[in-house]
């Protein structure tokens, strides 16, 4: 629709000016210039109607593609191997795909409808000049001959420095946001000159690109309306000898006058569409490159119930000669609460997530039920068996009611109201909205919490879950986990020695380690 409204209006422009042309023609030898002039009006109407529904839709369909573009990437994301998050900024990735998404529907909604409406235009104003004068189209083909070859001659340079200019742009971007990506570093190790260093000297590498693409840039535009201006010229002195010779009317000379001041810059954007193309297609290409990235491992063998977890002759590293897990073997059964301890880096986070199918290990298995989880639908399982309370739980911009809901499919509103009493969320629910920043450690772990016993799981995972809880909320927990632990499988992974006398199986990678 966009693109038929676009080329109706470049088709009502053709039709003004050679309107225009016969005013001139009605005046020199008295046709009825009214009804020209009514076409004239009649003709702007139309155009001015077409451009603001164009417009419209246009500004409306252009947002609305680019978030169908950042939400379908973003979803596939979500769903890819969570190790290649483990290297990048997520900041990097979002600005990426939020530039690459803006520049591809920005290509499709105006650059791609106005390349059409460019060619059709090109062609009836040749067409409308070639019926006038052969001659005339000459001079013309010759202007549009001489623009073809120079755009094609400099396209590997223009494309060189736009693809510079693009890589030195993201470059300005991640330094920015490396000014406050982790102010908390930045802060106790007095970062600010070095990162302010950085930062300006991305911004001079920015510039420098900058100026060259500029340079190119400005330097094609002045040829071209050379050129352009050059060919309008030619044509015009020929047109007077053509009006002499009586081959063409005052009228005819002055819709071809008009006209070129369309044709010209339609050419113009017409062949620099190449370019444009060409520059998309990187945008494109890096987008089908996060759409590219390996996915989660997702089964299809259905589970309702999971009564225990086995770990079978587990091997992982995340470096080649440095093993994290060796022939790991352990069972983890219903009725009991397990604790996972051992020093940083013996891989007690790592565990989990394998065991929860986010990282495939190096070999050996995961069994839930005796089933491979390879072979199980595991977003199944971790949207409604599994509930898992985070060591910095994330708080989005939404109610404490809302964001407790967010991910349960149903629970009980006496439950609800019974842990809510609980945990005492209510001295510090105040029923507005919340962010990450508004809360502290212990309010937002209280809230992970609350949400992650409203869950009807079999399995409850528990990382350093009373790291910011006062004294009085972890013995409320540690009588609310021991009321549980007969129905579900509890792992806990905590240091906290007060805490841990509620377990009643230990999982020492520690030990493990000194035996191997």
């Amino acid at each position: 629709l966009i693109t038929i409204l676009t080329v109706a209006i470049g088709i009502s422009q053709i039709a003004f000016n050679i309107l225009f042309g016969k005013i001139a023609d009605a005046i020199i030898s008295g046709g009825d210039l009214n009804k020209i002039i009514k076409y004239l009006i009649m003709v702007s109407i139309i155009t001015i109607v077409f451009i603001a529904i164009r417009d419209r839709i246009k500004t409306y369909k252009n947002n609305q593609m680019m978030h169908d573009v950042n939400y379908e990437v973003l979803t596939l994301l979500q769903k890819s191997d969570i190790l290649y998050f483990s290297n990048k900024s997520t900041n990097n990735i979002i600005q990426t795909i939020n530039i690459d998404s803006w520049e591809i529907t920005n290509f499709i909604c105006g650059k791609a409808t106005n390349a059409i409406n460019n060619t059709i235009v090109v062609a009836f104003i040749s067409a409308y000049i070639f019926k006038l004068s052969p001659r005339l189209f000459l001079i013309l083909f010759i202007g549009i001959a001489s623009l073809s070859l120079m755009y094609f001659l400099l396209r590997q340079y223009l494309t060189k420095i736009h693809a510079e200019f693009r890589d030195r742009q993201s470059d300005y971007f991640r330094s920015m946001f490396s000014m406050l990506e982790n102010i908390f570093s930045i802060k106790v190790n007095s970062l600010y000159d070095e990162l302010g260093t950085l930062f300006n000297r991305a911004n001079d590498n920015f510039l420098r690109v900058l100026d060259k693409n500029e340079k190119a840039t400005i330097g094609i535009n002045n040829i071209s309306f050379f050129v352009i201006r050059i060919v309008i010229l030619f044509i015009c002195v020929k047109s007077v000898n053509l009006i002499g010779n009586g081959q063409i009317s005052v009228g005819e000379f002055v819709s071809i006058a008009m006209l070129l001041n369309i044709l010209m810059p339609s050419l113009n954007s017409l062949l620099g569409f190449n370019k444009e193309y060409r520059d998309v297609r990187v945008n494109y290409e890096r987008m089908d490159k996060f759409c590219k990235v390996e996915k989660d491992i997702n089964g299809t063998e259905y589970l309702t119930d999971i009564d225990s977890i086995k770990i079978q002759n587990l091997e992982f590293a995340y470096a080649k000669d440095e093993k994290l897990f060796d022939n790991l073997n352990y069972e983890f059964e219903k009725g009991n609460i397990y604790q996972i301890k051992g020093t940083n880096g013996t891989g007690k986070t790592t565990l989990t997530t394998i065991m929860l199918g986010l990282i495939q290990p190096g070999s050996g298995s995961i069994l839930y039920e005796n089933k491979d989880i390879n072979t199980l639908d595991t977003l199944n399982i971790r949207r409604n068996i599994i509930a898992y309370v985070e060591q910095e739980p994330i708080i989005e911009r939404m109610t404490i009611r809302e964001n407790i809901e967010l991910g349960l499919d149903g629970f009980s509103e006496k439950e609800y109201e019974r842990l809510y009493e609980l945990f005492d969320i209510a001295s510090f629910d105040n029923g507005k909205i919340v962010s990450q920043s508004m809360l502290s450690g212990g309010q937002k772990q209280k809230i992970n919490i609350m949400k992650s016993l409203l869950k009807k799981s079999d399995i409850l995972f528990m990382d350093e879950p009373t790291s910011a809880l006062d004294h009085q909320t972890r013995e409320i927990l540690k009588k609310e986990l021991k009321t549980l632990a007969k129905d579900k499988i509890i792992i806990i992974i905590s240091h906290d020695e007060n805490f841990i006398d509620i377990c009643n199986k230990v999982l020492d990678l520690n030990k493990i380690k000194e035996m191997k």
